[in-house]
């Protein structure tokens, strides 16, 4: 993860407990000065919607350069990537563990996303290390 996003300044999770275990996990390995604030929202919930997902994020930046991360549920993780990236081959499968990177920039209702990393734990354990990067903009 440090490879890809040096700096993250923030973790959304829901309300439950292994959300926030998994960002508790994940800010210890930064260093002490470097550690991401973790929120907690409501709305995370299972069932959230994509619309949802972003106003959150956008609203929990504090710097438009910033990198933000949601740990979230099943299907809700796929719905969000569904909404962002529509306009591309379908989604392989997603497994618990995965992780996306992607920017995000929205202006005048449109969102220009571009998806930096993906990380697949059932390929990594399978030996194969999965990684993509493309670019959509959502009219």
């Amino acid at each position: 993860l440090r490879q890809y996003i040096p700096r993250l300044g923030y973790i959304v999770t829901g309300p439950f407990f292994r959300t926030q275990q998994t960002a508790q996990i994940i800010t210890r390995q930064f260093p002490e000065r470097e550690a991401p604030v973790i929120e907690h929202s409501l709305l995370f919930a299972p069932g959230c919607g994509p619309e949802d997902i972003l106003r959150i994020m956008n609203q929990t930046a504090t710097d438009s350069g910033e990198w933000g991360m949601a740990i979230l549920h099943q299907p809700d993780v796929s719905n969000l990537l569904e909404h962002i990236f529509k306009h591309i081959e379908p989604l392989t499968p997603i497994q618990g563990g995965d992780m996306f990177a992607f920017s995000l920039i929205t202006q005048q209702q449109r969102i220009q996303a571009k998806l930096i990393f993906s990380f697949s734990s059932r390929e990594f354990f399978a030996g194969h290390r999965s990684t993509s990067t493309s670019t959509v903009e959502d009219s």
